[in-house]
């Protein structure tokens, strides 16, 4: 009987950490690092912090996946407050939001 408990307690642990592995490698820190020194070596004026918090004033509420284009522009995709996909492109350069897409 002990074994049957100790068995379900590490499955329920398991199964518990299971979305933390399937976190995508997109917002890993090592990413977010590489993104970083990529911006320092475009002299791009802010990070990749910066660009999530621009996104996010324009309704981005999960970063799942950030991209910086070789012409210096951030893109953020996420979801919104509603559970939709959204993509917010945000030039490097100026911080403008050049355009919010929603699905």
């Amino acid at each position: 009987m002990k074994l049957h408990i100790a068995a379900l307690a590490i499955i329920a642990a398991l199964a518990t950490s299971a979305p933390a592995l399937a976190q995508s490698d997109d917002m890993s820190p090592a990413k977010l690092e590489k993104l970083d020194k990529q911006a320092i070596e475009l002299k791009l004026p802010f990070n990749h912090a910066k660009a999530i918090d621009i996104a996010k004033s324009k309704g981005v509420v999960t970063a799942k996946q950030l991209k910086l284009t070789k012409r210096g522009n951030w893109k953020v995709e996420g979801t919104d407050a509603q559970g939709h996909k959204i993509e917010v492109r945000i030039d490097g350069k100026t911080g403008q939001v050049e355009k919010v897409e929603r699905d």
